[in-house]
């Protein structure tokens, strides 16, 4: 077997943080930050994963030890109860353990024998989807090694059970492991829709490195919703309106109007108290330095701020000024998808 190697690009929110779980609209996009994924033989028969990334943190399993696995995961009470009962493999790499388990047991794919090696450039905890990228790519590398050939859906869903792992959750994130799979745009439109628009902006990402409480935002928005459900749904409704409205600009390639819809998505979301100081600084930065426009991307309170701007080169000097770590990029057409044989 020849070496593998798959790309998958990261993916960023452009509309819905927190609206869509109450129904409206989320719109992402794939950008040009990728995670990579390098399969070789092995002389043995285990199958050894290898994090590169994390002070070359590694792991070895035997077919085995992943046969039991699949039979652990396949008749779960919960993810929680599973996580529990391999507690022994450390949670950065259970869920590509767990990726591998289903495809040799579930699927038949010969995994074994191989060395994956997982890169990313795709900023950890940002907002940006990394883990996404990680496990749709990691699931196409080791398809394609084994030349095992599945249907799209089925490559996603077996993708989605590392987001199932970290998050323990059944069900999350099915729309950014899609988008970085197919690359291009997605949105949540009739279950999940491939978004043909032909306009690409120039994207510059902007690392406020404020992480205060991005956990606890969820659940701060859930029970917001619950004690001012009348004032809550208003906002929720005002950002459906704002992806409703950016998606159509999109469509018609009218960046100005896409702008505006951002930066009134961005004062929405801080009236749902998930922007930070450095969050509202970047908009203000990209509004005052001539962007279409900028907002939060993700679960706010930190982490990125996305800006849509004519030159990547000035926006980041912009920011490199006002001491906000900048990275230029654009929207990635391709997926993981093209590594599909």
């Amino acid at each position: 077997m020849a070496g593998v190697v798959v790309k998958a690009p990261g993916v960023v929110t452009l509309f819905g943080e927190y609206a869509s779980e109450y129904g409206r609209l989320l719109l992402c996009a794939a950008i040009r930050k990728y995670a990579a994924v390098s399969v070789a033989v092995r002389r043995d028969a285990n199958l050894k994963v290898m994090l590169p990334d994390f002070s070359e943190f590694s792991m070895i399993l035997d077919r085995r030890r992943l046969n039991h696995m699949q039979r652990q995961y396949r008749n779960r009470k919960s993810i929680d109860e599973y996580v529990r009962l391999n507690k022994d493999i450390d949670p950065r790499m259970l869920p590509y353990a767990t990726i591998a388990a289903r495809l040799a047991g579930e699927f038949g794919a010969e995994i074994f024998g191989k060395e994956v090696s997982i890169h990313s450039e795709i900023p950890i905890r940002k907002g940006c989807s990394g883990s996404a990228a990680c496990y749709i790519a990691f699931t196409v590398a080791m398809l394609s090694a084994a030349s095992r050939l599945l249907k799209d859906v089925e490559i996603i869903d077996i993708a989605m059970d590392g987001e199932r792992i970290i998050s323990r959750l059944q069900s999350t994130g099915a729309l950014k492991v899609a988008t970085s799979y197919y690359g291009g745009y997605m949105s949540s439109a009739k279950g999940g829709r491939i978004e043909k628009l032909g306009v690409m902006p120039n994207i510059v990402l902007v690392d406020t490195e404020d992480e205060k409480n991005r956990g606890e935002a969820a659940e701060d928005i859930r029970r917001l919703h619950e004690e001012r459900r009348n004032e809550i749904e208003e906002i929720f409704a005002k950002m459906g309106e704002c992806a409703d409205g950016g998606l159509a600009a999109l469509a018609d390639k009218d960046l100005g109007a896409f702008g505006r819809y951002m930066y009134r998505d961005h004062e929405l979301l801080r009236e749902l108290g998930v922007s930070s100081e450095g969050l509202d600084k970047a908009v203000g930065i990209a509004r005052e330095n001539g962007a279409y426009g900028a907002k939060l991307t993700g679960s706010g309170r930190g982490g990125m701020a996305i800006v849509a701007c004519k030159s990547t080169e000035n926006m980041v000097m912009a920011m490199g000024e006002n001491d906000l770590k900048a990275y230029a990029t654009t929207i990635s057409r391709e997926g993981a998808r093209k590594y599909v044989r």
